[in-house]
């Protein structure tokens, strides 16, 4: 979900059309929670529907499930549910939560390779659906968990002595949320050790 939509093991081509993966995606977001067949056409179509809306659903599904397997996408009585195994915006959010315990615990080696881990995974919550409705309230999750990874893999280079390091990766969390004033703290508080106190971060422009 994060930069790319991706089901391992599945080409993408073989999600089909554009609806197809649409339907995925909204299912995979659900994180196996049935989602109603009228919020599904809602998503799909919108103030447009066909004429026969459940009946293309269904021609829909049907498609879905010969790709993803039935044992994975069935139907129950509050609608359909997709069945996942690992989703990478919940593994950030576990990574990031580690991250942030092992700081309160004083270990930063441990620490900072959970805020690394979940780093690597950072990227936008599906980039080609940024108007959807049904992405916003994961959208704002994934962009504020990825700057408190930035602010963990901060404290943790900082008490590791790596101030440098450490003004980089609380500039990459501002770069998120420049009003984040937990980030800022940690630009500081960075630049306080490097020698910088009057130092400025300002966000790049565009």
């Amino acid at each position: 979900m994060l930069g790319s939509f991706t089901i391992e093991g599945i080409p993408t081509a073989a999600l089909g059309s554009r609806k197809e993966r649409t339907l995925a995606k909204l299912l995979t977001l659900a994180r196996g929670r049935p989602v109603s067949a009228e919020t599904v056409i809602d998503a799909l179509w919108g103030d447009r529907p066909p004429a026969r809306p459940h009946d293309q659903l269904t021609v829909l599904v049907s498609r879905l499930r010969s790709v993803v397997g039935g044992e994975r996408l069935v139907r129950e009585p509050g609608g359909y549910r997709l069945v996942i195994s690992w989703l990478d915006l919940d593994a950030m959010v576990e990574l990031v939560g580690d991250a942030e315990r092992r700081l309160r615990e004083n270990r930063p080696v441990a620490a900072r390779a959970a805020a690394q881990a979940a780093i690597a995974l950072a990227g936008p919550l599906l980039p080609d659906e940024l108007d959807a409705p049904w992405t916003q309230a994961d959208r704002g999750l994934a962009s504020r968990v990825q700057g408190r990874a930035y602010v963990a893999a901060s404290e943790a280079a900082l008490a590791a002595g790596e101030p440098a390091a450490a003004i980089e990766h609380a500039e990459q969390a501002l770069v998120h949320d420049p009003f984040d004033e937990v980030a800022l703290r940690a630009v500081m508080r960075a630049q306080g050790v490097a020698g910088r106190p009057g130092a400025c971060w300002r966000p790049t422009p565009g």
